[in-house]
């Protein structure tokens, strides 16, 4: 991990999920108290862009994706609020997470 100021953190390595794993076991963060927002890289030929919104203390909280294009449509500043986004599964759903945190199903 690399610190990229004001909150950021850029993840180094092929599978971020280690040091987001590694950053909890060494500053022990209480459920809430961090989010993270990972996004994957764009996959060829497709319009959009997965993401995951993680908890350190407690795994994956959403899952999802967002179109690029309205994405960068609304830049720089986001004038009319959120892009607009596709949950796929979310932790409050009782569901198990199909998929294992580290695992792209692009």
């Amino acid at each position: 991990m690399e610190p990229g100021g004001d909150g950021v953190v850029y993840v180094t390595t092929s599978n971020g999920t280690d040091d987001i794993e590694g950053a909890q076991e060494l500053c022990q963060w209480k459920p809430g108290e961090v989010l993270i927002t990972w996004t994957e890289s764009q996959p060829i030929n497709k319009d959009y862009l997965r993401y995951m919104v993680i908890d350190p203390a407690v795994g994956v909280l959403e899952r999802g994706r967002f179109n690029v294009v309205q994405t960068v449509a609304e830049q720089p500043w986001l004038p009319n609020g959120p892009v607009p986004r596709i949950v796929d599964w979310t932790r409050a759903s009782d569901q198990p997470d199909p998929v294992p945190v580290g695992i792209s199903h692009a």
